[in-house]
């Protein structure tokens, strides 16, 4: 199995959305793995890619999560970078930023009565309310925070 059939078991795509090697993730996952994990990275998932299908992604889970948990965030980030799947999420309606910055995203005026948690979990001390701590209890901080 190639690095593009690995990627498409996680995101095949459909009519709307493209697979992820139809926006050539498995070419940047390619790059990504080996700036995270150098060849051995490369190596592991070719080989595990090699046994086929989804149980080559299950197998890696199961006994290389930290690898797994890597290539899993590099192609979903990868694939919500590109453009083509960005289009796809505004074509569903959404307003989409592929960057938040400098614009950010639209934010209404804070309302304490629509806005203010209503679950009664916790409380909030007022700005001018606040005492800073006693922390010369505390040994191991050393001298400078007694």
């Amino acid at each position: 199995m190639t690095l593009g059939e690995l990627v498409d078991l996680m995101l095949p795509g459909d009519d709307l959305f493209p697979a992820a090697s139809a926006v050539g993730v498995h070419g940047l996952l390619r790059r990504r793995l080996q700036e995270i994990g150098g060849e051995a990275a490369l190596s592991i998932l070719t080989n595990a890619s090699g046994q086929g299908g989804i149980n080559a992604l299950a197998d890696l889970e199961h006994e290389k999560p930290e690898l797994f948990t890597k290539l899993r965030s590099v192609v979903f980030l990868t694939y919500y970078e590109m453009p083509e799947v960005q289009e796809a999420i505004r074509s569903l309606g959404h307003r989409y930023n592929a960057e938040p910055l400098p614009k950010g995203y639209a934010m209404g005026r804070f309302d304490p009565t629509r806005d203010a948690p209503a679950h009664g979990r916790g409380h909030y001390v007022k700005t001018e309310d606040v005492k800073r701590l006693d922390l010369s209890g505390l040994d191991f901080l050393g001298e400078r925070h007694g």
